[in-house]
């Protein structure tokens, strides 16, 4: 997978999220040293996704070049110390970009928890300006054919996450307002054609003195 979308000059990181957050590989461009990482991952019961975003944005600040942030989960958080709008925050401040790649219940037997989780994930994405990748199914849940087409959609996936950074392009503007008060600013990007839309983070933090 790393190798069809990392570039040889793009770097990652590797986190797993539990009852605590851990870096299982630094930033790294090497991709054997990503694969390894991925063996240590287990699945656990508990959840500190927000603390993990949280985490993941202040570990961005000290990387070059475009910050992203991808997630794989359900959405759900059971043991964070940290809130949705405070990881949001976070990642704003950072200048990250934020995909996800929903691993929950998408069928009609869809319960609050997969509900809340989703729209967690939809709210990260949407105000940094990133996307929510949804696969029909979940690995590991299912009978072993249904597993293979999982593994399959869940790869096109992290491929889609790519393509949208690639075809991505950026747009400044001097600001009217010079206050340094680190406050943050709304931002709204449209576009005049009929039957597109575009994808954009809906504000920055401004510098502050």
């Amino acid at each position: 997978m790393f190798e069809r979308v990392l570039r040889p000059q793009d770097a990652a990181a590797l986190f797993s999220v539990s009852t605590d957050v851990s870096v299982l590989q630094d930033f790294t461009s090497k991709i054997p040293f990503l694969v390894n990482a991925t063996r240590q991952l287990k699945a656990q019961g508990a959840t500190s996704l927000y603390d993990a975003v949280f985490l993941a944005s202040d570990y961005l600040k000290k990387a070059e070049g475009r910050r992203v942030i991808v997630i794989v989960s359900d959405g759900g958080d059971t043991t964070s110390s940290k809130g949705l709008l405070e990881c949001l925050a976070q990642a704003q401040q950072s200048d990250a970009v934020i995909f996800a790649i929903f691993t929950g219940n998408l069928n009609s037997s869809q319960n609050l928890r997969d509900l809340a989780g989703e729209r967690a994930l939809e709210t990260l994405t949407r105000e940094t300006g990133g996307d929510v990748l949804k696969p029909r199914f979940t690995p590991g849940t299912q009978n072993d054919e249904l597993d293979e087409s999982s593994l399959r959609e869940l790869d096109q996936a992290f491929l889609n996450v790519a393509e949208q950074l690639r075809t991505q392009f950026a747009l400044g503007f001097f600001s009217t307002n010079d206050k340094r008060d680190g406050t943050f600013r709304k931002l709204s990007v449209r576009i005049k054609k009929s039957g597109y839309t575009a994808r954009a983070r809906t504000g920055y933090y401004a510098p502050k003195s």
